[in-house]
């Protein structure tokens, strides 16, 4: 199957956006800031002019996090630069791996530009920017976001090469959490593109000033080419969204998520299903394998149920699964595979301060603000003293780390 080459349209031929919302279609707009001091920005020196004094945290290519190194030396601490001064380190050390990672785009950004009408569509929510920055040959590997929002993702400096893959095929990219255990980007070009049209996938490499629209959680791979400065608008958060998003996030989530709500309306097409998956995993459980099992369950359910269009089974074959149980301990973190006698704090019954605090360090988990847990634990009647709260957090941290190592085929 070819690769499909996303269409470009202006701004005055876009007549209809609600169609692509609605049908959840790719589509390039090639000048949405059009007018606009962020559409001004065409060069290294134009953006140090602009915008050299924001701050921006730079760390190290995430990919490396995720594939290829062990986790003492994937944690380099992140530093605070100017724009100015990463451009500077950019231009002294050109084959640098250090990059601005996602992080809420600068107020003097910000006022460079108005949020398009188009993010005003759908559900009505706060949209939310952000800002990256990176060098020539970088890699975001290919994953889904975990916020169910509608993307408009503009290139202000530099070129990407894209390419998105619909939910639906979800269970050919042997998922893990929200990332493909494929290491796309180490294969050749030729076998890249190989993979990427065996999988249906959408791609385009965005030019300076066109902007991307990224439905929500597609699959997508970014790779830079030249020295990259870009930014998104995302918006379109629905209410039951907030809820669904709180559940562990592999690809059964991401693609009930996705047919449950209407990306127009906002409005829940099955709201006993939601809150019974809801309930399935806030419900109260010994353990948190118990917990994993019925969550699970719940999903597959609803899968089968509301996704007939996606895949129902996952392509996984026989060594991938003997390599994971042969993965030491501390590299299996960004694989999402933890056996659970591995974990910290075994006991479900009770967990330390110190054990909950590495549960959170792990980071690789759904972390939920302390008032929502608690707001879901009394909507589904459960004990809401502050040590049963505790107790429950870390439950639900260990149902997130197993859940990130699930498959059909293996026992939990």
């Amino acid at each position: 199957m070819p690769l499909r080459p996303i269409a470009r349209v202006s701004s005055r031929e876009l007549k209809d956006f609600r169609a692509n919302l609605r049908e959840q279609e790719p589509i390039i707009i090639t000048d949405l800031y059009r007018g606009s001091r962020i559409a001004e920005v065409d060069s290294i020196g134009r953006a140090a002019q602009e915008f050299g004094d924001i701050r921006l945290e730079i760390g190290r290519s995430y990919f490396d996090q995720h594939y290829d190194e062990p986790q003492s030396q994937a944690h380099e601490p992140d530093e605070t630069l100017s724009l100015r001064d990463y451009f500077a380190l950019l231009e002294r050390v050109p084959g640098t791996d250090r990059f601005c990672r996602e992080q809420a785009l600068p107020p003097l950004v910000r006022s460079a530009f108005d949020l398009p009408g188009i993010s005003r569509l759908g559900p009505e929510s706060k949209p939310v920017c952000m800002i990256y920055a990176a060098n020539d040959g970088l890699v975001a590997p290919l994953h889904f976001d975990l916020d169910q929002r509608e993307v408009l993702f503009t290139e202000v400096l530099g070129r990407k090469r894209i390419y998105l893959v619909r939910p639906g095929l979800a269970a050919r990219l042997c998922p893990i959490r929200n990332f493909c255990s494929f290491p796309v980007h180490r294969f050749a070009e030729e076998e890249r593109e190989a993979f990427f049209a065996f999988n249906d996938a959408h791609t385009c490499l965005l030019e300076p000033g066109e902007t991307l629209y990224i439905p929500k959680l597609w699959w997508h791979y970014l790779a830079n080419v030249g020295v990259t400065l870009a930014f998104n608008v995302r918006f379109g958060l629905a209410p039951a969204s907030v809820r669904l998003r709180t559940l562990p996030s592999n690809y059964l989530n991401q693609n009930v998520s996705r047919e449950l709500v209407d990306p127009l309306t906002g409005k829940a097409s099955d709201p006993r299903c939601v809150e019974q998956l809801l309930a399935a995993f806030y419900g109260d459980y010994p353990g948190p394998e118990e917990r994993l099992h019925a969550t699970v369950a719940a999903l597959q359910e609803a899968y089968s149920s509301v996704c007939a269009s996606s895949l129902q089974k996952p392509y996984l074959s026989g060594w991938f699964k003997a390599l994971m149980q042969q993965t030491p301990a501390k590299e299996a973190l960004y694989y999402g595979y933890y056996e659970p006698a591995k974990l910290p704090g075994e006991s479900s019954e009770g967990c330390s301060e110190a054990d909950l605090k590495s549960l959170q360090r792990l980071g690789r988990v759904n972390r939920m603000e302390p008032e929502k847990l608690d707001e879901l634990c009394r909507d589904y009647g459960l004990a809401p003293s502050v040590a049963e709260l505790k107790r429950r957090e870390a439950n639900i941290l260990y149902t997130n780390l197993m859940f990130g190592r699930y498959r059909e085929d293996w026992p939990v």
